[in-house]
Order: C-alpha cells, then sequence, then structure tokens
C-alpha cells in the first residue's frame, strides 16, 4: 500500500484539512469532522486526504487550541467582539456584522455589487486601509446576512439556466505531468512472450514409464511482494540472456534496436523479428544461463521461450487516431516504455504503476519492525492537444512514500509484540510471521522462502536422521555449519507444510525486504498510523520540486536512451504540463436566522441555530460515573440550546463495564424506560460495536464520544452537530450565492437543480482478504454497499442504507441498486408531493478500466428497473446521470511555476491552489465528460484532487459538465458535522460511512452468532465447477438475508453521521 507523499495515498484524516499531504490516511477523523467514527477504505478503502500544513497566525483555522482561527492574518488574540464586528478602526475591516466591512446591504441584494473580495474604502470585510475597511482588519471567508434581509431569487428549469457558470477567476496552473513529442516515433512489433520453467525427471526402475517432465509458466505474477520482485528480476535477466545467446534472431548486433519487455508476457521491438503467425520456441539450460540469483529458478533443469508475433504499432498516428483501442494500444506500449530504464537499474521495487527504491530505509519514529521508502508512482493518460482536434500523451508523476517490513532478525522484529515465552506460541508466531517471506543468514547462498507454517515442537525437539544417524536441529546446525543455536527451545519457520519441506530456526532468518506493510497490521500498532502521516506530509513547493528530481533521477527526460531509440522526447522536460483551471464560487450557507455568503471554503458557527433543530424527549448519558461524565449532561443542554436543539430530559446511566452483552442489555433497557436518545462516554470499541448493532432492532439513535471529548470547546459543537443530525434535524443548507446568482439573471442554480433532483451516493467496503470459499457460507465475508440520497431541494443527504453481495464483486447489482433508488424516490415524493425528474449518481470505487462494466452491467439494468417500475406507476421516468468518482487518483494540480516560485516556506494554504479550483477540458479525459476538483482547504501538504468522470447517462449527451462540477463543489459543503468544505460530494461520504457501518454489523453479526471454530474450509481442495457454482448461489442467498436482517432504518434522519 502506498503512502502518498504528498497526499491521500492511503486515506482519511479530517477533509477540511484535506490535502493529501502525504498521507496514507488513516479515516481516522477528528472530532472536529465528524467524531471519531472510524472507516475502512485502504485501496480500499481508507479515505484520506492528507493535506497541506499548517499555517500559522489567522490561517490556522482549525485547531482547537488557538484562539483566532478565522482571522486572515490578523491579530491571534482579538477578543470575541473583534472577530464578530471586525478588526480596525473604520467599522470592521474583519467583521460581518451589518455594520462592518462585507456587511449586507439592504439596498444591493446582491451584496458588494456582487464582489466578495473587496477592496479599501468600501465596506470591504477584508480589511485594507481606511473607510469601510477598517485598519487591516483580519479577513474573513465570508459575510453573514439576515435571513429576513435575503432577497428571495427564483428557480428555473435547468434548462433555462447557462451553459457555462461564472466563476471566481481563471488561472493557469500546472499538472503534475509531461507532454511527449511522437511526430517521430518508430513504429514497433508485438510480441507474446512466455517463459516454462521444466523440471527435472523423476528417475523410476522403468525408463519406459517415466512421466515427461513438468513445464510451469513462471510470468504469472506473485502475490507476495517480494517474490513479485525476485521473479520481475530473474524474468529481466533471462530476457537479457535470450538475446544474447540467440543474437541472429533479435538482430543484436545491431545497436539501435530498441526492446521494450514487461518483465512478464509482452515484448516490443523495433525489428521484425518473425513472420506473419511464426511462432518460435527457445530452451535453454538453466545452467547455460547468467542469473545474479538463481533461487528463483534453481529448481528447473530448463527454460523453454515461446514467443509469436501479434500486432504492430506505430505511435505517430496518436494525435489523429479515432479508434480508442488503438489509442490504448499506444498509451500501453509508452507507460512500459518510460518504465525501462527504472527496470534496467533494478533499483527499484515495483508494483504495477507504483515503484520504490531499494536502498531508500526510511526511519519512522519509534519503531524498527518498519521503515518508510521513497519513490514515485507513474502512469501515461492521453489527453486533448492545446487546439482541441487532436490528442496528446502525458506521462504523469506522483511522489509516493510506502511503509515496508524492515529486513531485520526475525527475532527482532517479533521482539516489539512477543514476551520471550511468547515466541514459543506456535500460533501467536504464525499469526505474526505467516505468508511473510524470510531469508538465510548462515549459508553460503541466501535462501528465501515464504513462510507457510510454525513448528509446534521446538528446534531441540526436531529430530531427523542424516547418513543414518539420529540428531536434533541444534546438533545438525552445530555439526554443519559450527554454529550453536542461542534459542534451542524456540520452535522453526516452515518452508512447506508438508513433510519434504526444510524449517529453519528462527534465529538464523531475517525478514526479506521489499515487502509492503498492509493497513490491517498497521492499525494494529499503537501511534504508528500518525507517525508514518507525519513523515508523508509535502507540501507543494518541495513536492514539485521532489517529482522534477526523480524526473531526473529515473531518465524521465530526452537524455533515456529508449526513448531516444523510439523517437519520442518530451516536449518540455522538466516542465509541468500546463492547463486552464477555475476557482468555482463557493455556495451560501443557510441557517434559521442567518446566511453566511462564502468566499473562503470555510466558516464558523458560533451561535446561529440550526436550520431545523431536533427536540430529544428524553436523553440517557452513560458512562463511568466521573466529575466530566455526570456533569456532561448539563453541559450538552447548555450549549444546546444556543442553537435551538431541545432536550427535554436528560439523564445520567452508570456504566458498570463494557462487555457486550452488558451494553446491549442497558440499551434494551433504556429503550424500554422511554429514552430516545442513547449517549456513550467511552473509549472502548466493543461499546461502539455494540451500540451500532443495537440501533437496528432498537430503531433509535446512538451516539458515542471518549471521555476527553467531554471538556467542551469546539468539540463540543461538532458533538451537537451530530446529535441535531441523528434526532431528525438538519443542520444547515446551502443555496446559491448572491454573486453568482446576480450574474445569472437572478437565478438560484442550485435550487433549480435540487428541486427536481435525486442525488444519490453509492461506495463499496470490498473484502481485503482472500475470502475462500468456506464449507460453511455464514464465514465468508460479503461485499457491503453502502448508499446515502438528498430528499429535497435543500440538498441534505437524510436518507440512506446499505445491502450485501457477493464478496470480491466490484460491480453493483443492477437490480438491488435500483431497488434502492426506487426507495429513494418514495422518500423524495413523500417530501416533495412529486418524484424527481433527474437522478444525479456519485458512483465511487471503480477505476478507469471498470467504466464499460458498470455502464452496461450496473447502470443499464439500475435504469431499467427504476424505469419500469415509472411504467407501472404510470410517471414519467427519470433522466440519469451516472458519475464515476475518483479519490485514489494520482493527480497534482499545482499553481502556476512563476507563483510557485515565489511560495517557498510559505504555509500549506497559501502554496496550493484555491479550494474550489476545478479543471474541464484540456488535460482531462477527451473521450469523456470529466472534471478534475479541489474543493476542499488543505492545510497539511498538497491537496489530492477527486476525479469526476460521466461513465453514464440518459437521454444521450443530456449531461452538462459545467453544471455537474459547480453542483458536485457545492454539495462538499452540505457534510453538516463540519464547518468546512469536504474532499467529496456529501452523499457519497455518506455513503462511505454506511458501507462500514454495513461492514462493521456484519462483524458484529458473524462474532455474536455465527462464528464457529470448527469450521473448515475447502482450502487447497480442488472443486468442480458444480461445486463452486452451488457455494457461490448458496452465498448469494445468504447476502440477501443478511440485507433484510441486518438493515437499519430510521426514517428520514442522518443516524449514520
Amino acid at each position: 500500500m502506498s503512502y502518498n507523499n504528498s497526499g491521500g495515498g492511503y486515506r482519511g484524516s479530517d477533509d477540511r484539512r484535506n490535502g493529501g499531504g502525504g498521507g496514507y490516511g488513516s479515516d481516522r477523523r477528528s472530532d472536529r469532522d465528524g467524531g471519531s467514527d472510524r472507516r475502512s477504505s485502504y485501496g480500499g478503502d481508507r479515505r484520506s486526504d492528507y493535506g497541506g500544513g499548517g499555517g500559522g497566525g489567522g490561517d490556522r483555522r482549525y485547531d482547537d487550541r488557538r484562539n483566532d482561527r478565522y482571522g486572515g492574518g490578523g491579530n491571534e488574540n482579538r477578543d470575541d467582539r473583534d472577530r464578530r464586528s471586525g478588526g480596525g478602526s473604520g467599522g470592521g475591516g474583519g467583521g460581518y456584522g451589518r455594520g462592518g466591512g462585507g456587511g449586507y446591504d439592504r439596498g444591493r441584494p446582491y451584496d458588494n455589487r456582487g464582489d466578495f473580495r473587496g477592496g479599501r474604502g468600501r465596506g470591504d470585510f477584508r480589511g485594507g486601509r481606511g473607510g469601510g475597511g477598517g485598519g487591516g482588519g483580519g479577513g474573513r471567508e465570508f459575510t453573514e446576512v439576515d435571513i429576513r434581509d435575503v432577497q428571495q431569487i427564483s428557480t428555473v428549469n435547468p434548462e433555462q439556466l447557462p451553459p457555462q457558470i461564472p466563476v471566481t477567476k481563471e488561472s493557469q496552473i500546472q499538472m503534475n505531468a509531461f507532454a511527449l513529442v511522437l511526430s517521430k516515433a518508430t513504429p514497433v512489433y508485438v510480441y507474446d512472450f512466455t517463459i516454462f520453467g521444466v523440471r527435472r525427471p523423476r528417475h523410476s526402475a522403468n525408463p519406459a514409464n517415466e512421466p515427461p517432465p513438468k513445464k510451469i509458466e513462471i510470468t504469472r505474477h506473485s502475490n507476495n511482494d517480494a517474490a513479485r520482485n525476485i521473479k520481475f528480476d530473474c524474468l529481466e535477466e533471462i530476457f537479457e540472456n535470450l538475446k544474447t545467446l540467440n543474437p541472429t534472431v533479435f538482430k543484436a548486433d545491431n545497436e539501435n534496436t530498441l526492446y521494450v519487455y514487461d518483465r512478464s508476457k509482452l515484448f516490443y521491438c523495433s525489428e521484425n523479428l518473425l513472420g506473419d503467425n511464426e511462432r518460435k520456441i527457445f530452451k535453454h539450460q538453466v545452467s547455460d544461463l547468467k542469473i545474479s540469483d538463481t533461487g528463483y529458478i534453481r529448481k528447473f533443469e530448463s527454460i523453454e521461450i515461446e514467443m509469436q508475433r501479434t500486432g504492430f504499432i506505430n505511435p505517430r498516428t496518436l494525435a489523429t487516431e479515432k479508434d480508442k483501442d488503438i489509442r490504448t494500444q499506444i498509451q500501453q506500449y509508452i507507460d512500459l516504455l518510460t518504465s525501462q530504464s527504472s527496470m534496467k537499474s533494478r533499483a527499484f521495487f515495483q508494483f504495477g504503476p507504483k515503484m520504490f527504491r531499494k536502498d531508500s530505509n526510511l526511519s519512522i519514529r519509534d519503531e524498527i519492525r518498519f521503515v518508510l521508502k521513497d519513490g514515485i508512482q507513474k502512469n501515461t493518460r492521453i489527453v486533448a492537444n492545446e487546439a482541441g482536434n487532436q490528442y496528446e500523451l502525458l506521462v504523469q508523476i506522483d511522489s509516493k512514500k510506502s511503509a515496508f517490513h524492515a529486513s531485520v532478525p526475525v527475532l527482532d522484529y517479533l521482539s516489539p509484540d512477543l514476551r520471550h515465552d511468547d515466541l514459543r506460541n506456535s500460533r501467536l508466531l504464525t499469526n505474526k510471521l505467516k505468508n511473510i517471506c524470510v531469508e538465510t543468514t548462515h549459508l553460503p547462498y541466501v535462501k528465501k522462502f515464504i513462510v507457510s507454517g510454525v513448528t509446534k515442537e521446538s528446534a531441540k525437539d526436531i529430530c531427523f536422521k542424516v547418513d543414518g544417524v539420529e540428531m536434533d536441529v541444534p546438533e545438525y546446525y552445530y555439526r554443519k555449519y559450527g554454529r550453536r543455536l542461542r534459542y534451542p527451545e524456540l520452535p522453526c519457520l516452515m518452508e512447506t507444510t508438508n513433510k519434504l519441506g526444510a524449517a529453519f530456526p528462527m534465529e538464523v532468518l531475517k525478514i526479506s525486504d521489499g515487502q509492503r506493510v498492509p493497513l490491517g497490521q498497521i492499525q494494529k500498532v499503537p501511534r504508528l498510523n500518525e507517525n508514518i502521516i507525519r513523515a508523508c506530509q509535502q507540501l507543494p513547493v518541495p513536492l514539485a520540486e521532489a517529482i522534477i528530481r526523480e524526473c531526473e533521477n529515473l531518465e524521465f527526460n530526452n537524455s533515456n536512451e529508449f526513448l531516444q531509440k523510439a523517437g519520442i522526447r518530451f516536449k518540455r522536460s522538466g516542465h509541468f504540463f500546463e492547463a486552464t483551471a477555475k476557482e468555482m464560487i463557493k455556495p451560501s450557507i443557510v441557517y434559521a436566522e442567518k446566511q453566511l455568503n462564502l468566499v473562503g471554503s470555510a466558516w464558523r458557527n458560533d451561535e446561529n441555530r440550526f436550520l431545523e433543530p431536533a427536540t430529544i424527549e428524553k436523553l440517557a448519558i452513560i458512562g463511568y460515573p466521573s466529575r466530566d461524565a455526570e456533569s456532561f449532561g448539563d453541559t450538552i443542554l447548555s450549549a444546546a440550546r444556543r442553537f435551538g436543539l431541545k432536550i427535554v430530559r436528560h439523564e445520567f446511566i452508570p456504566l458498570r463495564n463494557d462487555n457486550r452483552e452488558e451494553v446491549k442489555r442497558i440499551c434494551e433497557d433504556l429503550k424500554a424506560d422511554g429514552f430516545t436518545y442513547l449517549f456513550f462516554i467511552s473509549d472502548s470499541k466493543e461499546v461502539h460495536s455494540c451500540i451500532k448493532f443495537a440501533e437496528i432492532d432498537l430503531k433509535i439513535p446512538t451516539e458515542q464520544i471518549k471521555g476527553k471529548s467531554t471538556r467542551g470547546g469546539d468539540t463540543l459543537k461538532n458533538i451537537l452537530m451530530k446529535v441535531n443530525m441523528k434526532a431528525g434535524g438538519r443542520n444547515q443548507t446551502i443555496t446559491t450565492n448572491p454573486s453568482l446568482a446576480m450574474n445569472i439573471g437572478g437565478y438560484d442554480f442550485l435550487g433549480s437543480l435540487l428541486d427536481i433532483t435525486l442525488v444519490i451516493g453509492i461506495e463499496m467496503s470490498i473484502p481485503t482478504g482472500g475470502n475462500r470459499l468456506e464449507t460453511d457460507i455464514q464465514q465468508m465475508e460479503p461485499t457491503c454497499v453502502g448508499y446515502a440520497a438528498t430528499v429535497d431541494k435543500k440538498g441534505n443527504v437524510l436518507s440512506g442504507g446499505y445491502f450485501y453481495q457477493t464478496g470480491k464483486n466490484t460491480i453493483v447489482d443492477g437490480q438491488k441498486l435500483g431497488g434502492r433508488v426506487i426507495d429513494s424516490m418514495k422518500t423524495f415524493h413523500l417530501k416533495n408531493q412529486t418524484y424527481p425528474k433527474n437522478i444525479i449518481l456519485y458512483r465511487s470505487g471503480a477505476s478507469e478500466g471498470q467504466f464499460s462494466a458498470i455502464k452496461e452491467q450496473e447502470s443499464e439494468l439500475m435504469k431499467q428497473t427504476v424505469h419500469k417500475y415509472c411504467n407501472e406507476l404510470r410517471i414519467p421516468p427519470p433522466n440519469f446521470v451516472v458519475i464515476a468518482i475518483q479519490k485514489k487518483t494520482n493527480h497534482r494540480l499545482f499553481q502556476s511555476a512563476e507563483k510557485l516560485s515565489q511560495l517557498s516556506g510559505a504555509k500549506a494554504a497559501q502554496q496550493n491552489i484555491a479550494p474550489g479550483t476545478v479543471v474541464v477540458g484540456r488535460g482531462t479525459n477527451p473521450d469523456l465528460k470529466e472534471f478534475i476538483m479541489v474543493a476542499q482547504k488543505a492545510l497539511l501538504g498538497t491537496a489530492k484532487p477527486i476525479v469526476g468522470t460521466v461513465i453514464y447517462e440518459y437521454p444521450k449527451d443530456y449531461a452538462n459538465t459545467e453544471h455537474l462540477s459547480n453542483l458536485s463543489h457545492a454539495l462538499c459543503y452540505m457534510h453538516e458535522v463540519s464547518t468546512g468544505a469536504i474532499s467529496v460530494p456529501a452523499p457519497l461520504r455518506s455513503a462511505e460511512q454506511l458501507a462500514q457501518r454495513g461492514k462493521n454489523n456484519w462483524v458484529h453479526h458473524k462474532n455474536r452468532y455465527g462464528d464457529t471454530a470448527s469450521t473448515s474450509s475447502f482450502g487447497s481442495q480442488r472443486l468442480t465447477d458444480d461445486q463452486k457454482e452451488d457455494i457461490l448461489r448458496r452465498f448469494a442467498e445468504h447476502c440477501d438475508d443478511l440485507s433484510e436482517l441486518l438493515k437499519t432504518s430510521m426514517d428520514t434522519r442522518k443516524f449514520w453521521a
């Protein structure tokens, strides 16, 4: 798994701080951004946008410890009056009151002539000198307007809205990519290239009955990281040997011949080596090959290579090529071509598009078991040229760091977790070491193997015969190697589980280099997650410099010998690709009595009443008796009044222990006693799992906070935001900013779209393990699909749920999805007395290679299911747009080179592009409607964009990319748990939460009811096709049962907040 050096490798973090500044993101969201719920998604599925660096002074807007978080460059210690009314003598340079700069003028419905950037002497809220600007008071990112003074703007049919939406500004930005020139590229031939290892023949008494030597394909990739890279290096050397041993066939005498090999089954050459349909077979003895590490092929007697010409590619045609398949073939070839230098150097561990330096071992604080390795992620992209009438190719590079197992002795690796006595426990050792590659330290050569098990006996209790003499392992090592074992009482690690496999004492083994650390293991180590994030954070200026530096180191320049032979060069070597970006106008935030017209991506709400405050008739606060816990009811009651949240009665209930049955009993008793909201104060994960599972049957909202969160401050406000939504209220809504409305004829852009549009988010939580076919299907982990939807024009996400389908299935069941869309349509109808005319569906977790399958197998079937329902009701069927949202992309957006050169040492907020920046057109996929967007403000690194791609629309060409990108941006302000934009539209964030909630509930259900120690697995048994089909059929039925059994619904409230 990769930890993005500048942002969001894995996922996680508070989206308001989201910059993806190198984190792999833990998804441990702060209380400021929605409490302490933890979700998965490493890859799957830990969402992070760990970003950009922190800012001091007034730009440090989210640190609860700082006094002034929202002054834009003013004094840190201004009092509340200054913060609310503006700083300085002119009446509010930083203020948003009616008398302050930027205040609302009742005579002008579109505040400050629609210009919220301000200026001097005009009541500008940013300050400035003199006049209404005050004496340089702290700048603010919004103006506040009394709701009575807001002029109503009209909603219209979306077709009446202008196709182009006005923006705050346009600017030239840089993308982390480099354009190539292909006009003089050399055509190449394509060859299928398969390598087999031929085992040594088995001799028998009767030579006539000897079986033929077994031939094994060795070009298939291994699952283990270390084994995969050992294989890559070995295949590269076999290929070089093949050219040397067959110079005539490969025309090796021509020094200009280009060879491009993927170290597997694909090979390109500038020479025509074979005739049409000709298949050539090469056979060589292993002893004839010069291989630096023969461990991988030691078991073979000979190597056999089959080669056949399969195609021809002319990269020069890319610019005008109309056939998408041919363009894709050219793109794949150049992607491989630009990796040849790094492959040939053998200085990198490679994992698909990611590569990490073998000699890079950056220490992690308080850790000896793991290290970080520097590297990059590289891919190629086809985009439209500047004129928009042809194609060009980009090489895209992003700097990465990833956590690897340190190459340390096995006993040192185990020591932080296990005491010496624990080292005798074979079960514990198996859990720690199984499937990890280790290597010997006592042999004249290095032997590497993947740990398949641990012996039950100690080394001194394992006996065997050597030359007819029985001895134990310590005696064997002393006689054979002159080495006395220091720990003969410890078990051995097994190379294989069969009796013929060798077993090695742990003290003669060390962890083999080149193995990435799985997310699950990282999360089990205290503070490791946070330490990795800190080590990976990188601001835009150093990140851009690091990418350029890595490009030079990897010869991504015009001196590259492979590019020279290929006739390809970089358009501007060492210079990023430039594109035009737009900064979209922020929406306005609406509370019960105030409207905040935003300029920046964050605001502060100290006292504005919630849009729709909820009423809690009877609140139970459950926790271990303490002064803070017992007084928390009064604290939350007092704070709730400020926001309009009404708590009629509350009572403290002591928690005696936090075991599963006790928590379940308390929940049931409190439900019977008429409590309508259960609030737990506990640090226990078990409590959280139990109360969320209890919601299924009890159908009352629950919440859990840690003990330290009872101390008030901004954390208390975030708690109240969650409480209000869980109790059925709405914290806020969004509306069109007056400055935008004024420029589109006074129309309500957002209202016009949301009034007739149902917006749905879809996310999947996919099993991360092997999920083998089990004899007991209840032990097989399903995929959980979370969905969440808006219910009316206000854009609040108040409807949602989840369902289950067979594991590892990355395509959502179209009929099931259609059923959930119909449920959401019914809720929309209940709220609005009309069905939606448009349905926009955000689909997360889809790679570009899956777009076609999602369109055909998922979206089309969903549309048919919905239209069938509409036909039965005799109502007009809705239009559909499905937008694939890619969060873990390789995109980075930088300010122009001129601006970036002046920002070295500046704060992250200054170095990053502005929140709300979007790229539409050049730089995006030319074959699809697409936008690249950064909605959030990056305070801890470099902002990580999302990519939205329209992969399905009905009717055809119905979607307007400008409208969709602006709506998507506005919905990033509707998370309602944070006063700032998050990185993805709110329906999608809710769907992610629900997918994780569904997975957690399944785990709780399995552990409570379905876990059986005697359950067996088919494992390596060979299953017939009928057996496999039967298991999968029963598993699909079981998933349907789970969807009904674990279904949770509490009307239209955000119970998952």
